[in-house]
């Protein structure tokens, strides 16, 4: 078992050093878990970060999608989060994301989006809403430039209000405007 799993720890900071050249000079500053540097040349290629379950592993993740699957980072007035999830198949098999300058295990329900009820944020994702075709919260969050886990959050509240609803499709959350009635969450 994990020292995570056995502390219950709910999240984590995520502690960004800084961009670098090379995987080497990257490993280099990664000091405690947590610990995040990213390798770019020219382009992001590499975020690099001890494994925040504690378990001393150095993780590789791969930010350039010219080479294969590839994660995506964001920088805003959060902080730094990286998107999709990281979940690992091997050592010590951890899930977790990164928001906000925060590292949240998967099983946590403790992620709190400061600004979920900031007015202009909720009405720029409404308004990228249509009634008629449903969208996932990476589509809403590309077209506005914001964060997927922040613009998740707001999708998830407005379900909650029923201004919006959520469906699965192939277990991918989507959302439209409401049409009324009851929201349809998750059917």
């Amino acid at each position: 078992m994990s020292r995570r799993a056995s502390e219950e720890v709910k999240h984590r900071e995520a502690r960004f050093k800084r961009v670098v050249a090379t995987e080497a000079d990257a490993s280099r500053l990664l000091e405690r878990p947590g610990d995040i540097a990213i390798v770019e040349r020219g382009v992001p290629r590499l975020l690099v970060m001890k494994c925040p379950d504690d378990c001393g592993d150095t993780l590789r993740i791969n930010l350039d999608p010219r080479t294969s699957k590839a994660w995506k980072i964001y920088r805003d007035v959060d902080g730094l989060s990286l998107f999709p999830s990281v979940w690992r198949d091997t050592g010590c098999e951890s899930h977790f994301i990164i928001w906000g300058d925060n590292i949240y295990w998967s099983d946590s329900r403790d992620r709190t989006y400061k600004r979920i009820h900031d007015p202009a944020l909720r009405a720029a994702v409404h308004e990228e809403l249509d009634g008629s075709v449903f969208q996932s919260a990476v589509e809403v969050a590309d077209k506005l430039g914001l964060v997927p886990w922040s613009v998740s959050a707001i999708l998830d509240a407005l379900v909650h209000e029923g201004e919006v609803e959520r469906r699965l499709f192939d277990r991918e959350r989507r959302y439209r405007l409401s049409q009324g009635g009851e929201p349809a969450a998750d059917r």
